[in-house]
């Protein structure tokens, strides 16, 4: 009996060492991906609008094949390229990066696996930076201090108005803000323009954009064959699409968007036409009780050394 319970002992004893060392590096993979998700939620939140929800399930799968088999792998196949027998690790490798593949689909997939958030702000950026660059420079409590400019920061999601009109740079897609604080767009469909418009309001689906001759319920947005009008209060916003409608727009509107160049005089406070597009991208229109403003990607971007300027044809 005593030599019995002294080898079980002895057994339990010898594996305790690998099932530590296992749960501890499954600790080691949480806790970093905890503390890495958390350095840079605020950034993919700015950048992308999206937070993930299951990171740490989907690392404690993928991080241990990606260490201990995809980049052995790696080592191998650049040791072997002189002798052009890369293939022989490639091969091995790709598939752990079909598996890190697979886990990824798979909890991309489930429910709730991310969240779509209002745009933060650049000031919040900055507050969260500040707060969690001072909570890692000090070491006294008074780098407790930080957490309320990360909370204040984080706390200002969402308090950017959002634009009441959105067109595309080449006036292929417009989207008009509804009265819930959703958006029409003349796109439905999964695309890169509309999907980050949705994103960047938090939004996961556009309403759909009324046919020629109709109009939305509440008849904020009507369109013709011309075009269409958008009343927001007191302000109406006509996007032309065709020069025939641009005369009477230009009589009737306050703002225009017109996908046409616009040559003839135009009495609407703001024109946004074909070549503005062309030449300064994409454009938002936000309506105020002070009036009409625009912004658009080259003025937000600013004058950068990469980017040729491009001008107006008259110029």
């Amino acid at each position: 009996m005593n030599c019995c319970g002294s080898r079980s002992d002895g057994g339990g004893a010898a594996e305790s060492p690998f099932a530590a060392g296992l749960l501890l590096y499954a600790a080691g993979v949480v806790v970093t991906t905890v503390v890495a998700g958390l350095a840079t939620t605020p950034f993919a939140l700015y950048h992308f609008n999206r937070v993930a929800a299951y990171s740490v399930a989907a690392n404690v799968l993928a991080v241990p094949v990606a260490a201990m088999w995809i980049m052995p792998w790696a080592m191998l196949a650049y040791a072997l390229m002189p002798l052009g027998l890369e293939g022989l690790a490639l091969a091995p490798m790709g598939w752990g990066i079909s598996f890190v593949l697979a886990v990824a689909r798979t909890v991309a997939a489930w429910p709730g696996a991310a969240y779509t958030l209002p745009m933060l702000p650049m000031a919040g950026l900055a507050l969260v930076s500040l707060g969690g660059l001072w909570m890692c420079l000090w070491r006294r409590r008074w780098r407790l201090a930080g957490l309320p400019l990360i909370f204040l920061g984080l706390a200002s999601t969402g308090t950017v108005p959002p634009p009441d009109v959105l067109v595309s740079d080449d006036g292929t897609y417009f989207a008009v803000r509804r009265a819930d604080g959703g958006l029409w767009a003349t796109s439905i469909r999964s695309n890169y323009t509309v999907d980050s418009w949705l994103r960047r309001d938090g939004l996961d689906l556009a309403g759909r954009w009324p046919k020629p001759g109709a109009a939305t319920a509440d008849g904020v947005l009507r369109c013709d064959s011309g075009g269409c009008v958008y009343r927001a209060g007191v302000v109406t916003v006509a996007l032309a699409e065709t020069e025939d409608a641009l005369a009477e727009d230009c009589r009737e509107a306050d703002a225009v968007v017109a996908v046409v160049a616009v040559f003839i005089p135009c009495a609407a406070g703001v024109v946004v036409d074909r070549l503005d597009l062309w030449r300064q991208g994409a454009h938002a229109i936000w309506i105020t009780p002070a009036g009409v403003r625009v912004d658009s990607v080259s003025e937000r971007r600013g004058n950068r050394p990469w980017v040729l300027p491009r001008h107006r044809r008259s110029e």
